[in-house]
């Protein structure tokens, strides 16, 4: 028996449950789309499937309602796949392994997948229940969704024919959102170039780790001001440098582009006695874990002797990469009064990552409005620069204007009002969302975007509160319901 059986609404949670047993990274999504295919032909109901791997189910009118309005129904397939660096787990072939705590459900040492899989559990579950009171409804499961919205770039123009449209990907219960930041992703390199040490200089070699941060999303969570694990490591690199000689060896901190990074680990040579750099981590790891008390639980800072290595990056490259390291900005660049003092513009410092000969610094920028995304690229070219490095961008996306006077936020305010017992909060979010890119192709849509309470997506501290799934559940069915 599932830990999710009994837990109301039993189809949502029924769904979850399965789709959870699916591996289904970005890129990877083969099998939870055959999942979807298998349950649209087994319950006779037509789908289509375009060049890019979206799915798109549809479900008829409830009889009495063939002139209501139609709508569509949005979730992405794949999920953010991150583990802590102690637990075994293969992302490619298995299941997450689901827990509840308190009132939350939670993987055990992975991320959970609620984003999206909670939209795509609703989807599933409204499908199949044949007693549900609603027009026209179009299902559409999207693809790679985190990794660039691919899914929603490619989406084939006759994929869905509604005027309306709700996406599940939202994580606030009791909130509205009608909006969101574009985005664009930016990687310097910085060629590598060695050196070998002598055998007579007074050389030692460490290793150092950086954890036990809480990382997060890098548009939702990035205005937690959490701690960054490869800015953290900049910092402690620079100290170093100011008590001796130092040479990097390895460096390699982040993975995914969206996710603020929790670790980051080093491995350099340094000139000094062990007492000097022992005593400078000490020293660091009091200073940042008093800096970020109020948004982190304990940061973990270690360092271990290693083998001696001859073969280390030269003077100038290591310069370069601390400096870089150093240099680059994180977290919130500006905030807006537009609505509710969000976040208006950011940039996560994401990953470093060694490519062939090259060191590559990996960012991703958000902006809710395009110059200001226009100035963080501006910044992040000159820094290239400053290191005599390279540049590129990719995969930009357009950020969602909202739109006040849409008639469908109008009627699911009367929906939250009638399922929470007040009105919601309406907002613009700084995540990225597929609504923006489906916006921009169906310009005519009117479209919202929903979810229940998720904590810490992108992250193995992810969690979805049970309660509120119910209240999202109920207030989805209650807009299909009085949707006209």
């Amino acid at each position: 028996m599932s830990i999710l059986t009994g837990i109301e609404p039993e189809r949502v949670w029924y769904f979850f449950g399965e789709i959870s047993k699916i591996p289904r990274c970005s890129g990877n999504e083969g099998n939870v789309r055959n999942y979807i295919i298998n349950f649209a032909q087994t319950r006779k109901l037509d789908y289509r499937v375009d060049r890019a791997g979206n799915v798109c189910v549809t479900k008829r009118p409830f009889p009495g309602y063939e002139e209501r309005p139609g709508i569509a129904l949005q979730a992405h397939m794949d999920m953010v796949c991150e583990k802590n660096s102690d637990v075994n787990h293969d992302f490619k072939k298995d299941p997450i392994k689901l827990k509840i705590v308190g009132d939350d459900v939670r993987a055990d040492g992975t991320t959970l997948g609620a984003d999206n899989g909670i939209g795509m559990a609703a989807m599933l579950a409204l499908l199949e229940d044949r007693k549900l009171e609603h027009g026209k409804v179009e299902c559409l499961f999207t693809v790679e969704e985190e990794t660039g919205l691919k899914g929603a770039m490619e989406l084939g123009n006759d994929m869905i024919t509604a005027e309306y449209m709700i996406n599940l990907d939202s994580e606030e219960a009791g909130t509205i959102y009608i909006g969101c930041a574009g985005g664009i992703e930016s990687k310097i390199t910085i060629n590598r170039e060695f050196e070998t040490l002598k055998n007579n200089d007074n050389w030692n070699c460490y290793s150092i780790s950086i954890t036990g941060l809480k990382g997060g999303h890098s548009g939702g969570d990035i205005g937690e001001e959490r701690a960054n694990a490869l800015k953290l490591m900049g910092r402690l690199l620079y100290n170093l440098r100011k008590t001796g000689s130092i040479r990097l060896i390895s460096l390699k901190g982040g993975n995914k582009h969206n996710a603020i990074p929790r670790e980051s680990f080093a491995v350099i040579a340094f000139s000094e006695s062990d007492g000097v750099i022992n005593q400078t981590i000490e020293d660091f790891k009091e200073t940042v874990n008093k800096e970020f008390k109020d948004s982190e639980d304990e940061i973990k800072v270690s360092i271990d002797e290693v083998e001696r290595n001859e073969k280390v990056l030269s003077y100038a490259v290591t310069e370069k990469i601390i400096n870089m390291m150093v240099a680059t900005p994180h977290g919130v660049v500006r905030r807006s009064n537009l609505f509710d003092n969000m976040v208006e513009r950011s940039t996560n410092f994401a990953a470093i990552n060694v490519d062939f000969n090259k060191i590559v610094f990996h960012m991703s920028h958000r902006s809710a409005i395009e110059s200001g995304l226009e100035d963080i690229m501006n910044v992040h070219s000159a820094l290239a620069d400053l290191v005599e490095g390279g540049i590129t961008f990719s995969n930009r996306y357009p950020a969602w204007y909202p739109d006040t006077s849409s008639k469908l936020l109008k009627l699911s305010t009367m929906a939250f009002r009638d399922v929470y017992g007040k009105d919601p909060n309406v907002k613009v979010i700084h995540a990225g969302l597929e609504a923006a890119i489906i916006k921009d192709k169906y310009k005519d849509m009117d479209i919202i975007s929903i979810g229940p309470t998720i904590e810490n997506p992108h992250s193995p501290m992810e969690s979805v509160n049970i309660k509120t799934v119910k209240l999202f559940w109920d207030s989805l069915l209650k807009i299909l319901q009085i949707l006209e």
